[in-house]
């Protein structure tokens, strides 16, 4: 059995514990960022940054998934996932741009939360297949 899972026959395997776990510490700021009792300046910013960097550069591998069951007309377990990431991520960033309310409505700490948990999910996954 290959040591990576998710159904990819790749040569190096994805780390999913280092990837979970940076995740989970840039993810715990910002859920407390996101609660709004902070006054932090430029606030939506950096939760656009961090959720940036957890969505994009530690999610990347489910949201390459997710392309790859979108082209393959396959939908599975990563195309629900995929949407739902990319609709809290985006709908946030649209939040930015285009809301005229003072603050907007964000959901980028769901954005991270569900990358966070799937991240942890898949490494549980991968580590019960290595043991098997």
């Amino acid at each position: 059995m290959s040591s990576s899972c998710c159904h990819t026959p790749s040569a190096k395997p994805i780390p999913y514990g280092p990837y979970s776990i940076y995740s989970l510490f840039l993810s715990i700021p910002l859920h407390y960022l996101s609660i709004g009792h902070t006054h932090i300046p430029y606030n939506i910013y950096i939760q656009l940054l961090i959720s940036s960097i957890v969505v994009i550069y530690f999610g990347l591998p489910i949201l390459k998934f997710f392309w790859k069951s979108i082209q393959n007309f396959k939908p599975d377990m990563f195309t629900l996932l995929g949407f739902g990431i990319l609709t809290a991520y985006l709908y946030s960033l649209f939040g930015i741009v285009f809301s005229r309310s003072d603050p907007p409505t964000l959901f980028f700490d769901a954005a991270g939360a569900i990358t966070t948990l799937v991240l942890a999910g898949q490494w549980i996954e991968q580590r019960s297949g290595e043991k098997l």
